[in-house]
């Protein structure tokens, strides 16, 4: 036991640290090789129309950004870690991530002169468009899922929508979501039937037994006959 303390920390600074909180820590970080060095970037801005990321796979109510792009760091994820553990062990709900940090951020002390590196490495964090969900959750009440995930969307910075299955539609900007469906496009689970586009109802024997469409293919059927014999004769 005493092995394990030395080799963990779990005892820092005389605070007690459980397993389970030690065990998140890691949960961010790189498990092989060194972090590779990356520039701050933009977060993207979907102007196409796209609908990836946007829509839930695996849960029954989720929380989706609603305002402008934004970066989430890792400190964000460890506090809703906390509420995970709280919400599992009292309620049994699960939750599924959507998102994890994956790009490095280096800080260089002030007052620095120029050159001699990008500086030494600081915390992990994650670009998140607009219209993109942040994690599902599923085994859970209507009432305690929407409590559970505005308690998230005060921690995290942004306006943050909670979607439920089959009664949201896909968010393409801040203001306007989709809907209808594109031709073409596939329609994820999850989605109302309202949503997908209806096959149009044809009826070729009413239009077949109609005098004014069938006067009119016997009129273009002779002249192309009729134009057909003139030109072989010649």
């Amino acid at each position: 036991m005493n092995s394990l303390i030395a080799r963990t920390g779990l005892f820092r600074n005389n605070i007690f640290t459980s397993i389970n909180s030690y065990r998140f820590m890691g949960r961010y970080d790189k498990k092989h090789g060194n972090k590779d060095k990356a520039q701050k970037g933009r977060v993207p801005l979907r102007h196409g129309g796209s609908i990836i990321g946007s829509t839930l796979t695996e849960g029954d109510f989720g929380l989706r950004l609603k305002s402008q792009g934004l970066r989430l760091e890792d400190k964000h994820f460890k506090t809703i870690d906390k509420l995970v553990l709280r919400y599992k062990r009292l309620s049994g709900i699960d939750t599924i991530y959507r998102m994890k940090t994956n790009v490095p951020v280096y800080h260089k002390g002030n007052h620095t002169r120029m050159g001699k590196g990008k500086g030494s490495f600081s915390h992990w964090m994650v670009r998140v468009p607009t219209g993109r969900v942040l994690l599902e959750i599923r085994n859970a009440h209507a009432i305690t899922a929407n409590k559970y995930l505005t308690h998230i969307n005060h921690i995290l910075p942004g306006n943050w929508e909670i979607i439920e299955k089959g009664k949201y539609l896909p968010r393409i900007s801040t203001t306007e979501v989709l809907t209808k469906q594109i031709p073409g496009q596939k329609v994820p689970v999850g989605l109302p039937d309202s949503f997908k586009l209806k096959p149009e109802e044809i009826d070729v024997r009413k239009i077949v037994n109609n005098k004014t469409w069938r006067k009119y293919e016997c009129r273009k059927l002779a002249e192309s006959s009729f134009y057909d014999i003139f030109q072989t004769r010649r």
